[in-house]
């Protein structure tokens, strides 16, 4: 566990969230030419392109208004020009579940990035799961800590791409 993050998430509510994200991507992977590949993705988090890509199967595994480990409520963030993601939160916490090929200085990332300010003393940090996508495959999933300008100060592989391509077999 990074250690800034040691009083704001336990490790259990990591390997919860890590835990929906490998089972949709399993699903992903298992019903990818089946009838049954549309039910995997939310309307909520539908892409501008509504393509039925990896992404939006992983912000699908995170309804709103529903609890992650009992403690993080999920709720749809709206950015941008009619984007949308899961943003799980808790009063000493505020995390996102962010592709690589996210856009990192955006706005609303920039506001999240503040609350690590001062050397991480906030009563709520900020964080996200990473993963990354290399030829429609789950690669890696990693738990990120940004300082208040966004850069990456602490990263913690959660699952490497042996391991995911276990689950893609």
């Amino acid at each position: 566990m990074i250690e800034f993050l040691r009083n704001h998430i336990s490790n259990e509510e990591i390997q919860e969230i890590l835990k929906i994200i490998t089972h949709q991507y399993g699903n992903y992977r298992r019903l990818t030419n089946l009838p049954e590949f549309q039910n995997l993705f939310a309307e909520e988090y539908a892409p501008h392109k509504k393509q039925h890509g990896i992404s939006w199967a992983i912000s699908s595994a995170f309804p709103s208004n529903s609890k992650i480990a009992n403690r993080l409520t999920v709720r749809r963030l709206e950015y941008g020009r009619g984007h949308t993601r899961p943003e799980l939160f808790a009063h000493n916490i505020k995390l996102h579940i962010l592709n690589k090929s996210t856009d990192f200085d955006a706005n609303y990332l920039k506001e999240c990035y503040a609350l690590n300010g001062n050397g991480f003393t906030g009563g709520q940090l900020y964080c996200f799961i990473q993963f990354s996508v290399q030829h429609n495959q789950l690669i890696e999933v990693a738990l990120c800590l940004p300082n208040e300008n966004g850069r990456i100060v602490a990263k913690e592989i959660l699952i490497d791409k042996p391991a995911l391509m276990k689950i893609a077999a």
